[in-house]
């Protein structure tokens, strides 16, 4: 079973951004398969090329763009993302042929197209309302239109992985917390363990790393959980 990859979500990077770019100073000594993650709030803020550029280089980045808009504009942001040699970033599949140009734009390159599902803030009630359908019913839906759109993976809630483990495409995972870290943000947050063997490739831990003192042994809490 292969440990998935951890991306730190860096949530306070546009609004604490000495703070935070000091706390990733530190976090990079941790030796480990580990990235950071950017919201959309901070590449509006400070735009794509020039957030990327604090982060360091030998790290993977994954930009939380979550982008559904017309096909020129998902086109020309994955451009941008491309050329400034993001690792992944985000779409919502529900943006559906619109995004047919964004995925011919990272062809050839390192940078791959994640589509977003259901978001670990929303409930079964939630999706029965919008979508008809439970929550696992339309995360599994969606991860087909995901596969039929060429996505190269999917961003879902840790609690639908079971229902999709046969999906080939890179599951990723927000939404990470240990038993003794609790907040109110999500409503289907998993613990590192279940989602290393219900078939994660990619995780996104925030808080619990971000919001303590000791962020460095935080880090190698979570990360010692993944294996």
């Amino acid at each position: 079973m292969k440990s998935p990859l951890l991306f730190v979500a860096l949530d306070d990077l546009g609004n604490k951004g000495r703070e935070t770019l000091e706390a990733v100073r530190e976090l990079d000594q941790v030796p480990g398969n580990f990235g950071y993650k950017i919201n959309l709030d901070c590449l509006m803020a400070e735009g794509v090329r020039a957030t990327t550029r604090k982060l360091p280089a030998s790290r993977p980045i994954f930009a939380d763009a979550k982008t559904w808009n017309g096909k020129r504009t998902v086109t020309d942001l994955a451009k941008m993302l491309v050329d400034a040699g993001v690792d992944y970033f985000n779409v919502w599949v529900q943006a559906d042929d619109q995004l047919a140009g964004a995925v011919k734009a990272t062809e050839g390159s390192k940078t791959k197209i994640l589509g977003v599902t259901v978001l670990t803030h929303y409930s079964d009630d939630w999706c029965r309302m919008y979508f008809r359908r439970s929550l696992e019913e339309t995360v599994v839906f969606l991860v087909q239109r995901a596969m039929d759109l060429g996505l190269h993976g999917v961003v879902l809630p840790g609690t639908c992985l079971p229902a999709v483990k046969d999906s080939d495409r890179i599951k990723t995972v927000p939404g990470i917390r240990m038993e003794d870290f609790k907040d109110d943000r999500h409503k289907q947050d998993v613990t590192p363990e279940f989602a290393t063997q219900n078939g994660a490739d990619i995780v996104v831990c925030g808080s619990p790393i971000m919001k303590v003192p000791d962020k460095a042994n935080a880090l190698r809490q979570v990360l010692s959980r993944l294996i």
